[in-house]
């Protein structure tokens, strides 16, 4: 009877004990896996505002020499047919636009295009950053010779002339300069007239090295995509390692990403084969950037 008494006693001492260290556990382990989720997503946020920062720099400098560009061509009566006061006009905005180019981060080229529509003969100006860093000025590209829809080669000019407002445009390989472009233009729109376009191409390193530097515990990094769901940049693309996953599970982390960043979470996905999680924030220009761990 007394064994049987202190059996009893032990168990019902006990048993509450286990279920109290049973839920124990299991809050430290929401805990521990709320605190990753939270560290992933204030990594996440830090990096795309270092990205947004530099985005921002880029936009600043365009929208300088749109608003002179604009102040110009009101207060400048009859400059369309005035050769001379055109020259003068073009001229200013050429130095303008050498000297913040020389100061935005990666700016590898600025432009300052007029409409085909314009006075014949009249087409802006374009400067190229050499291979000394300085900015010259080139032949202007003859619009007029491309259809409207071929981006390798006046996307810059065309699909914000059709947005009819400030535009940045997606990464593409630019077949003028030879080289991947991120590219920011501002149309320059009079009374309802498209009188051109003001933009600065810059290079798409900028994105590529602030996404690659980031690292999160010992398995985390960052992906970027464009706007469209396109990969800009994913440690995987790389060297040698198997693409495979990115031709049959594009759509998939395209759709993981846009959720993550509507509902401000972390989401779980798999990834040749691993089970990961995510969490998304959309940079300033349409960009999605993306930050991974195992899980």
């Amino acid at each position: 009877l007394q064994n049987k008494l202190l059996i009893l006693i032990v168990s019902s001492t006990l048993f509450p004990a286990l279920v109290v260290m049973a839920i124990a556990f299991s809050n430290y382990g929401r805990i521990v896996e709320n605190n990753s989720g939270q560290i992933m997503q204030l990594m996440c946020s830090e990096k795309r505002q270092v990205i947004d920062e530099k985005l921002m720099n880029i936009e600043q400098s365009v929208h300088t020499i749109y608003h002179f560009v604009m102040e110009q061509i009101e207060d400048t009566e009859n400059m369309w047919q005035d050769g001379e006061k055109f020259d003068k006009h073009i001229a200013s905005v050429n130095a303008l636009m050498k000297t913040i180019a020389k100061y935005t981060d990666r700016a590898v080229s600025v432009y300052y295009r007029l409409s085909p529509d314009m006075q014949e003969g009249k087409h802006g100006v374009w400067l190229m950053k050499d291979v000394n860093g300085e900015f010259i000025e080139c032949e202007m590209t003859d619009i007029s010779q491309y259809d409207k829809d071929d981006v390798e080669h006046v996307g810059w000019y065309y699909i914000p002339a059709s947005n009819k407002e400030e535009t940045w445009i997606n990464p593409y390989f630019n077949q003028n300069m030879g080289e991947e472009i991120i590219s920011y233009v501002i149309p320059v729109i009079i009374e309802g007239e498209l009188i051109g376009v003001v933009g600065m191409d810059i290079s798409t390193s900028v994105l590529y090295e602030n996404t690659k530097a980031v690292t999160v515990y010992d398995t985390g990094y960052a992906f970027l995509m464009d706007s469209e769901g396109g990969f800009v940049y994913h440690p995987e693309m790389e060297g040698d390692m198997d693409t495979t996953e990115f031709d049959t599970q594009h759509a998939y982390l395209y759709e993981k990403s846009l959720l993550s960043a509507a509902r401000k979470s972390v989401e779980d996905y798999r990834w040749n084969g691993i089970d990961k999680k995510l969490t998304t924030q959309k940079l300033r220009n349409g960009m999605i950037f993306t930050v991974c761990v195992v899980e």
